[in-house]
């Protein structure tokens, strides 16, 4: 599976393009959970959207359990947006890191 979005100019995919929005997938329809290989580093994110027509507001909902999206309600105008995150390492996390020798 790759990340990254596909960046289309002039009707031609762009395959080298850096994803500066993180955003690696957009659920569109349905229910249920999707599954996303780990990254080392790197934390997955969701953002349920929400709509209002005609003055009825429409919901839908995701959360995340390690690298896997449960999401309900998903569709073309509720999409859930996957993203992922550089996880900040803590300054006790890189005292525990091996040191690295040049000499």
């Amino acid at each position: 599976m790759a990340y990254g979005i596909q960046v289309y100019r002039k009707g031609v995919m762009m395959n080298a393009v850096i994803n500066p929005t993180n955003v690696i997938d957009v659920i569109t329809s349905g229910s249920g959970s999707k599954s996303y290989t780990p990254l080392t580093g790197w934390s997955l994110e969701v953002c349920p959207t929400g709509i209002l027509i005609n003055g009825q507001s429409a919901q839908s909902t995701a959360s995340v359990s390690g690298w896997t999206v449960n999401y309900t309600n998903a569709t073309t105008l509720r999409p859930i947006i996957v993203t992922i995150r550089g996880v900040q390492w803590h300054m006790e996390q890189l005292l525990q890191m091996p040191m690295v020798s040049n000499g």
